[in-house]
């Protein structure tokens, strides 16, 4: 079953994923990546994310409770918001600030946010006066990246770059486009965590009951990397950003619990 949904969901209570090849997924093991000749993955836990804007801090808890950094108990909507309450630009979740708002939660575990344009994202779609102050939230949100040791590599973050991160055991939050999946040109944020021939398999936290999506519909879904490599292309500057997330340290003591909330 999934952990939460949004209000409007629909679908089973329940569910069960198969793909149709010789490898099969493992059994749910938080901290623990299961490998095969054919590349079968460790099935993360759904959450769906409970508002139209938390997707950015949903994928960062659902790969860290995946990675055994953060009880599956404590993946609940107080995580959620707390989690983008410290990454939003309001209301999306840029890049750097939402690496910066990883490393806070889980001061331990690298983080390196991958952002090849150096001027402000996501901001297009809004009147110049709503611009100018997100921009210089972006802006603060660079310097605190270079405070907290968050580094911002400004080169392109290839596919094969991000199959290469999966396979040392790293998480990759990714910006895609919904347009391709969806039908509607928004950022949305996905967990990418497991590969196989050809895809790369994600954890989407939204689904779109108007048009029949369900939960399960974007557990466990492999994408075809030609058509990750196009959806994830963001906007007219073609930008890609993403965050990747190392596997936690032994004895990382913010393992214990949800992301501390702010004073």
């Amino acid at each position: 079953p999934p952990l939460a949904q949004a209000e409007d969901a629909a679908g089973p209570a329940t569910g069960y994923v198969r793909w149709l090849h010789d490898g099969a997924v493992a059994e749910p093991s938080y901290g623990a990546v299961a490998e095969s000749a054919y590349g079968s993955v460790a099935e993360p836990p759904y959450y769906g994310q409970t508002t139209h804007f938390t997707c950015g801090a949903v994928t960062a808890l659902v790969a860290r409770a995946h990675a055994g950094a953060l009880p599956v108990e404590a993946l609940d909507r107080r995580a959620e918001l707390t989690l983008w309450r410290d990454a939003t630009n309001h209301p999306a979740c840029e890049p750097v600030g939402l690496g910066v708002a990883v490393r806070r939660a889980w001061p331990s575990s690298s983080v390196t946010v991958h952002l090849d344009t150096d001027r402000p994202v996501l901001l297009d779609h809004l009147p110049e006066n709503e611009r100018e102050w997100r921009a210089l939230l972006q802006d603060t949100s660079r310097t605190e990246a270079d405070r907290t040791g968050v580094p911002v590599d400004p080169r392109h973050l290839t596919l094969a770059a991000i199959r290469s991160a999966i396979g040392r055991r790293e998480q990759v939050l990714l910006l895609v486009s919904l347009d391709g999946m969806q039908g509607f040109d928004v950022p949305h944020w996905v967990l990418c965590h497991g590969v196989v021939p050809g895809a790369v398999v994600i954890e989407d936290p939204w689904a779109n009951a108007s048009t029949g999506d369900t939960w399960v519909d974007a557990h466990l879904l492999p994408v075809a990397d030609p058509a990750l490599d196009t959806m994830s292309v963001i906007s007219a500057d073609r930008f890609r950003g993403a965050v990747t997330i190392g596997p936690p340290r032994p004895h990382d003591p913010s393992s214990a619990s949800a992301p501390a909330e702010a004073p």
